[in-house]
């Protein structure tokens, strides 16, 4: 953790400006969308566990990071996909919830 506020917010920036071109390089990894990658969204394959000495792991982990190195490896466990698919995957890993309460 950076102890001068200007340099971590640089790497933020720096950071975010890289996720941004990876988001735009790649696009949706399902249906390639590719338009406006800031409105792409990073999916874990896998759930992702609350950590105590952390916040919650979401999404914004990943954006939150100031390293790349760091960011690269957590992306190695993702996914890049646009809302409609990333909704997708979510309701059909969670369809027999929804299913569940339908007479």
């Amino acid at each position: 953790m950076t102890s001068n506020p200007a340099q971590g917010k640089r790497r933020r920036t720096k950071a975010n400006s890289w996720l941004l071109a990876y988001k735009e390089k790649l696009g949706c990894q399902i249906c390639g969308y590719k338009k406006h990658p800031e409105i792409l969204v990073v999916h874990h394959k896998e759930l992702v566990r609350r950590n105590r000495n952390k916040k919650n792991l979401s999404g914004s982990f990943v954006s939150g990071m100031t390293s790349i190195k760091r960011m690269k490896g957590s992306l190695k466990k993702c996914l890049i996909l646009c809302p409609n698919c990333h909704a997708w995957v979510h309701y059909k890993d969670n369809q027999f919830v929804f299913l569940r309460g339908i007479d």
